[in-house]
């Protein structure tokens, strides 16, 4: 069956021009003109709606941004927390290395308190061999 073209009236012209507006609103902004004329012409409950859904909308877009910047802090912090057991780690190491050669020394040459024992021994040696 072939579909008849006719010409539309200027009521349906109108009102196809606004419903293809309508239709296209969601994929680019409107007129401000075109807008109010369509927000009239829903009445004044529509309007409220549409007013209600545009602070919605922007009450949303705010806790988006602020939700946006809250983990932009979260993961400048988590960073820096990152860093910083990076460097506890990379202390606890230093420690652990400076402790071995502090062993290693005090095993090829003796404690202090070992010297100290021997140096104590050869002074009570030397006094003992200089008494007649």
């Amino acid at each position: 069956m072939q579909q008849i073209w006719r010409p539309l009236t200027v009521k349906q012209a109108d009102s196809k021009s606004k419903w293809l507006a309508l239709e296209k609103a969601g994929k680019q902004q409107l007129n401000p003109k075109l807008s109010k004329e369509i927000i009239r012409s829903l009445g004044r409950s529509a309007e409220e709606i549409i007013l209600e859904d545009r602070d919605t909308i922007q009450e949303q877009r705010q806790r988006l941004a602020e939700a946006e910047e809250q983990e932009r802090q979260a993961n400048a912090l988590a960073a820096e927390r990152e860093k910083e057991a990076q460097e506890i780690q990379n202390l606890r190491q230093q420690v652990e290395r400076t402790q071995a050669q502090i062993d290693a020394i005090q095993e090829e040459y003796g404690s202090n308190l070992e010297s100290e024992s021997e140096l104590n021994r050869l002074k009570q040696l030397k006094r003992l061999s200089n008494r007649p």
